[in-house]
């Protein structure tokens, strides 16, 4: 159930949802006042869902080092920052490989593998030059129907480009 863990992002979908009810019932009674707030809320929360899932799909390049551990139960991925994400792996859903091509001089091309799970919950995203990257991708790797020539196409591509590797069926 999307709601069974009530988080920021749910919470503002839920006002946006309400937004859209309300904006019915103004129509349905005619109301200009309703009609007018019922407006102002759905855009403002339309709009806020929209960045919201836009930062969450983009991807930049970071500068430091990085780490994946990976545990029996979850795979932990830190940075020098103390940024730390962790997934369960019975969460894991989609696999992807993603590469980014950046115009700053600063930053080189960089590889990402992302793990996604549920909808609306979160994704992953580990750079190839995380600490034992080779261990998590082998690990992965070994799942079935799990795409392996994926991963050479995307760092040959001169473009940033994403491929799904593997799919959980359900």
């Amino acid at each position: 159930m999307i709601f069974n863990k009530l988080t920021f992002n749910r919470v503002i979908l839920l006002v946006y949802i309400f937004a859209f009810v309300y904006l019915a019932t103004a129509i349905i009674t005619f109301d200009t006042n309703k009609l007018l707030i019922s407006i102002l809320l759905g855009t403002v929360t339309y709009c806020y869902l929209l960045i919201a899932l836009w930062q969450r799909n983009r991807l930049i390049p970071i500068k430091g080092s990085c780490k994946v551990i990976m545990h029996k139960d979850f795979v932990e991925w830190t940075h020098e920052n103390s940024k730390k994400q962790e997934m369960e792996w019975e969460d894991i859903r989609k696999i992807t490989i993603k590469s980014i091509n950046s115009k700053d001089p600063s930053f080189a091309s960089e590889t990402w593998l992302r793990l996604h799970s549920y909808p609306w919950r979160k994704v992953m995203s580990i750079p190839s030059r995380a600490t034992n990257f080779e261990e998590l991708y082998n690990r992965v790797a070994t799942l079935e129907n799990f795409d392996k020539n994926q991963l050479a196409q995307v760092m040959r591509s001169e473009k940033g480009i994403t491929k799904t590797v593997w799919q959980k069926k359900d």
